[in-house]
Formats: structure tokens, sequence, C-alpha cells
């Protein structure tokens, strides 16, 4: 956490002047949910609290995640118009509204580009 050839206890008692205060979080693993359906889980972080002049934030130090995309809800009603207006089968109208994040208008996009 700190650089090479610096004392961390001098570190930690300079930033506790500066108002300051780190503790360091006992924590198995970090689940991160993205806006976009993106999920990152980070196992055995380094997770660290820091308390700054009345805001708390936390650091994660980690060396490996693991980056998972959220499967979107797909109804059945959306799987059977795209089998209606496409002229496929349910497999492969629920494939293109997977790959689409469904979207319906994408789904039908990737479905018409495979048929050429």
């Amino acid at each position: 956490m700190f650089p090479p050839g610096m004392d961390p206890k001098k570190m930690m008692t300079q930033l506790k002047r500066m108002g300051i205060d780190i503790d360091t979080l006992d924590v198995s693993k970090v689940v991160l949910e993205f806006g976009d359906g993106k999920k990152w889980t980070i196992e055995n972080p380094e997770v660290m609290l820091i308390k700054m002049k009345g805001t708390e934030s936390l650091q994660i130090i980690y060396s490996e995640k693991a980056e998972e995309e959220e499967e979107p809800e797909i109804s059945e009603e959306d799987i059977k118009y795209i089998m209606e207006n496409c002229d496929v089968d349910e497999a492969t109208a629920k494939e293109a509204l997977i790959k689409a994040k469904g979207d319906i208008a994408q789904a039908i996009d990737y479905i018409l580009s495979k048929k050429q």
C-alpha cells in the first residue's frame, strides 16, 4: 500500500495528523454490479476504509477479477414475436434476444444478418 522504502508506521502517523484514518477490512469477496448488467467478482481483495473530513471511501486492491454478464430477462412474448416475424424456431429467437441483451430490434437485425 505504501511506496517502497516508506516506513508504514510513520506514514500512518502523518496521515492521522492530516485527519486521514485508514482501516483494513477483513473482506473475502467484492461484487460490483454495473448499470449495463456487467458484473465483476473479486475474490480475496485487500479492502481499506479511508475516513477523511467526514467522508468515507473504500479502496479495493486486487490481482484478479472475474467479469460476468447478467443474462437479460427475456419474456415468452418477446420470443414468440421474434419467432413469428423472423420465421425462426424458439432456440434461434432466444439466442438472438440473449445476444441483443433483450433488445428486440437488435435481435431481429442479428437474425436477418445471419440469413443473408
